[in-house]
């Protein structure tokens, strides 16, 4: 997404959010950027397995507004909200109420989503979760 997108460009343009929306291009150091954003948003309707976008966010200490598909409400939990999908109106209430909070108050739900999200998702974790399915699975006498 870049300003090559020239029907992307145009609805900036007739939209007049130049000064609301940059388009980065393709970046090789997302981590950075997530973490000076005060909000990441998941919107998606369905489709969603396992959101990479969010546990990023999280692991900078960036609150997380998302709807609630796929793994997204168990990835962000009490640590941001979760609204149905396709609720725009909830969704922008969500949206508002993280905002609303004062810097402070985000900071502290950023950092509790942060440590969420890598004492459950942490590569050490995630090993020992394999692990334990790999013992099980050897466990079993089924042919």
């Amino acid at each position: 997404v870049d300003e090559e997108n020239q029907q992307l460009m145009e609805q900036i343009r007739t939209d007049d959010l130049g000064s609301f929306v940059h388009l980065l291009g393709q970046r090789s150091d997302i981590s950075r950027i997530v973490a000076t954003v005060t909000l990441a948003v998941s919107s998606s309707s369905h489709g969603e397995a396992f959101p990479l976008v969010l546990g990023e966010a999280m692991a900078s200490g960036t609150p997380c507004v998302t709807t609630d598909v796929g793994d997204s409400a168990e990835i962000v939990g009490s640590h941001g909200r979760v609204v149905p999908p396709r609720d725009p109106g909830r969704l922008a209430a969500a949206m508002a109420e993280i905002l609303g909070m004062s810097p402070t108050e985000r900071k502290a739900l950023g950092n509790a989503a942060s440590e969420s999200i890598r004492r459950r998702y942490g590569i050490s974790e995630i090993a020992a979760r394999y692990a334990d399915v790999y013992h099980q699975a050897a466990r079993r006498k089924d042919p």
